[in-house]
Parts: C-alpha cells; sequence; structure tokens
C-alpha cells in the first residue's frame, strides 16, 4: 500500500472521529433549543462551542501529523486490528450469552486484557465497547457484531495518532464501527426514552464520581488507564443493583460512560476540576442524546470524548482570554 494511500487513511480516520462526535452532540438541538429554557441552552453551548473550537483545531494537527506517518503497518498493529475484533466477540458473548450486561462484561474484558495482554489492551478495550451493542436489539447474529468489530479494528489502526491523550477516543471508534455495520446490514437502532425525573440528579453524581475516581487511579496513581476504567465499571456493575435496584442499569452505565472520560492524559486534563466538568458534561449530553443510536456500542465513549475535547476547548479559550487581557494591560501600562 503506497504512502500516499495510507496518508488518506490516517486523514480519513482522523476526520470520522470528529464528524460523528459533532454529529452526536448535535442531534439534540433542536429539541434543546425548542424547551425555551436559557440556563438549558447556555450550558449546551457552553459544551458545543469550545467542543467545536478545539476539535477542529485538532483535526488539523491531525492531517499535519498524518503527512509524516510511515508508509508500512506494523506488526504490532496488525494484532491491534485482532484485538478489537476479539474484544469485540467476548463482550458480546458475556454480555448478551452469558448475561452479564454490557458494563459488567466491557468492565471485566479490559480488567482482564490490562493484566493478560499490555500490548494490546487499548486496542481489546476499543473491541470491548463494540461488543457492548444491545444484543438482539441492534445485531440479530454474531454476523453483525463481527463486521462492526472489524470496521473498527481498522478505524482503530488508522486512527491511532489522532486525538491522542483524549478519554473517549475508543468508543468514538467503536460507534463508527456500529453505526457503518448497522446501515450496511439494513438494521434499525432500537427506540429509547429520555430518561427523566428523581434518576437524572443521580446521573450527575455519579458521572463525575466515575470519571474523577478513573482519573485518579490512571493519572495521579499511575494504573494503566484501561485497568483503570474497567475496573471502575466492573464495580459499579456490580455494586449499583444493591445501591439502586431499580436504576441501576442506567446509572452503572452512567458510570462507565464518565470513566471513559477519566482515562484522558494529563497533558489535556491536567486537574481533578476539569474532570469533574467533563463528568457534567456527559451527563448533560448523556441525558439529552438518549434517543439517538441507541443500543450502538461505542455511543457513550462519544459521549466522554466530546465532552473531555470541549473542556480542552475551555481551556484554550481561557488561556486566550488570558494573553489577551495579559497584552492589553501590558499596552496600557507602557503608554502610561
Amino acid at each position: 500500500m503506497s504512502g500516499i494511500k495510507i496518508n488518506m487513511l490516517f486523514n480519513i480516520g482522523n476526520l470520522s472521529l470528529a464528524f460523528f462526535t459533532f454529529l452526536l452532540f448535535l442531534l439534540p438541538a433542536t429539541a434543546i433549543l425548542k424547551t425555551g429554557n436559557v440556563f438549558l441552552i447556555l450550558t449546551y453551548l457552553v459544551i458545543l462551542l469550545p467542543l467545536f473550537y478545539a476539535g477542529t483545531r485538532e483535526c488539523a494537527v491531525g492531517i499535519r501529523t498524518a503527512a509524516q506517518e510511515k508508509n508500512r503497518l506494523s506488526k504490532a498493529e496488525a494484532l491491534d486490528f485482532l484485538a478489537v475484533v476479539g474484544g469485540t466477540l467476548v463482550t458480546f458473548a458475556l454480555s448478551v450469552n452469558r448475561g452479564l450486561g454490557p458494563v459488567v462484561a466491557a468492565g471485566l474484558v479490559g480488567v482482564l486484557a490490562s493484566l493478560f495482554i499490555r500490548r494490546h489492551d487499548v486496542a481489546a478495550y476499543c473491541g470491548a465497547f463494540v461488543g457492548m451493542s444491545c444484543g438482539i436489539e441492534l445485531f440479530i447474529t454474531y454476523g453483525g457484531v463481527v463486521l462492526a468489530g472489524v470496521i473498527a479494528g481498522f478505524i482503530f489502526v488508522f486512527s491511532k495518532q489522532a486525538f491522542q491523550g483524549f478519554g473517549g477516543k475508543l468508543g468514538t471508534i467503536a460507534l463508527l464501527g456500529c453505526i457503518m455495520a448497522t446501515i450496511l446490514i439494513g438494521r434499525q437502532f432500537p427506540q429509547c426514552l429520555r430518561p427523566t425525573g428523581g434518576v437524572i440528579k443521580y446521573l450527575y453524581l455519579y458521572s463525575v464520581l466515575g470519571g474523577l475516581v478513573t482519573y485518579i487511579l490512571s493519572a495521579r496513581l499511575g494504573h494503566r488507564a484501561v485497568l483503570s476504567s474497567g475496573a471502575v465499571g466492573l464495580t459499579a456493575g456490580l455494586l449499583l443493583p444493591l445501591l439502586h435496584p431499580k436504576s441501576s442499569g442506567i446509572l452503572s452505565v452512567m458510570v462507565i460512560c464518565a470513566s471513559f472520560a477519566g482515562m484522558s492524559g494529563l497533558e489535556r486534563i491536567p486537574r481533578e476540576i476539569h474532570i469533574v466538568i467533563a463528568g457534567v458534561f456527559c451527563a448533560f449530553i448523556f441525558t439529552h442524546t438518549a434517543v439517538y443510536f441507541a443500543g450502538a456500542g461505542g455511543k457513550l465513549g462519544t459521549i466522554a470524548f466530546g465532552s473531555v475535547i470541549a473542556v480542552y476547548g475551555l481551556r484554550m479559550l481561557r488561556a486566550k482570554v488570558n494573553n489577551f487581557s495579559y497584552s492589553y494591560r501590558h499596552k496600557v501600562f507602557r503608554r502610561r
């Protein structure tokens, strides 16, 4: 495969991540605007505008990086591809056939991958997100799941250098695989209702906790990001049914969603307050995008991915404002 074709595939992977993240975050725009709730609309804009600002800038960085990529794929990248497909199948089997549910299954695969195949645990965890898809409601047979895993595997390999350090990127790759596979096999996403009532406050609480605990385990205590997220998801999937029997399903899903944001690197999310904000953003977008792409593996990661990019964008915008303010004060002082 020529260098030009390889670079083109890297660019396609890079742009696809940004496009589908922007798409998911834009889908609830009409519904939010129709509410007429000023606070709701402002919150949405605070998420959306920095997301587009930072996302487009990172895309440009990815395009420049793609031009410097090597012309051949390595053996390690081929094994990553296989790990994505393997993680997909194992998670789907544990979730659907063994009845563990998507959160426990994905968390277990993440922990085991981090312990036993450390060189390819990230790829296997990416596959786990594909395998979180809602069984027969979305994919009737293993053929659809395998197809989604294969597509995600290719995207994983060709977007490895894009958006580095942003938690949730693996889920976005998985969502791309699920959407493309769903289209190719002619399936439709199941219907899902938007969460309402008292459960919403718990969504925000557990989103912040899930992201924060994962971040502390990974960024502060030095544990592998996959192990940290997997352990948090597995714990939530086992513990929350005891604490919240009636709403444990949606709350455990919220925890593992935010845990993906907690996988972010320190260069993107340098402080705990930033991951707390990302957790709030995750819960907000999770609530307002519940009806879109329901049942698709990777949607949770995409929510986390966009939320982390939005927080990073806020940091960038704040730095620009501070620099402008400093320059202005310096000019005024010199004139005096």
